[in-house]
């Protein structure tokens, strides 16, 4: 019975080291929409975990385990930091570099809003869910 407990927790404790999850910075990136979220799982639909704003800098990461890096999710989320957070968002809300933000160029009249976090939430969820594409249409 004792070498059986011993064997599991071998097992066990060699299976957590072989899935060992490394991150590393890849580069930058700004946030380039007025309002949005960093997302618990790659889904617009999926847990947030903060609000941010136009122009707040994030770390864009990578993730290895067993050998292999991703740094995409979903074909268009990627992995990023920011602050204590760490989660995902879409690909085409970052930007390499600092956008023109709304906030900044007109921020006495951004102040005179004087939004709360509850608004900022809600602002960002409706960004979560606008479909920003192009149109092929002519």
């Amino acid at each position: 019975m004792k070498a059986l407990f011993v064997t599991f927790i071998c097992l066990l404790s060699s299976s957590l080291v072989a899935s060992e999850i490394q991150k590393r910075q890849l580069r930058t990136g700004y946030y380039n929409q007025m309002f949005g979220h960093i997302h618990q799982t790659p889904s617009r639909y999926s847990t947030s975990l903060t609000n941010i704003a136009c122009g707040h800098p994030l770390r864009i990461m990578s993730i290895t385990q067993a050998g292999q890096t991703r740094t995409l999710f979903n074909d268009r989320w990627k992995f990023i930091s920011a602050g204590p957070y760490e989660g995902y968002l879409p690909e085409k809300f970052i930007s390499t570099e600092r956008p023109e933000c709304f906030q900044d160029k007109y921020a006495r009249f951004y102040e005179a809003f004087d939004l709360s976090i509850t608004e900022m939430h809600f602002w960002g969820r409706l960004y979560d869910h606008f479909l920003i594409e192009k149109t092929e249409l002519q």
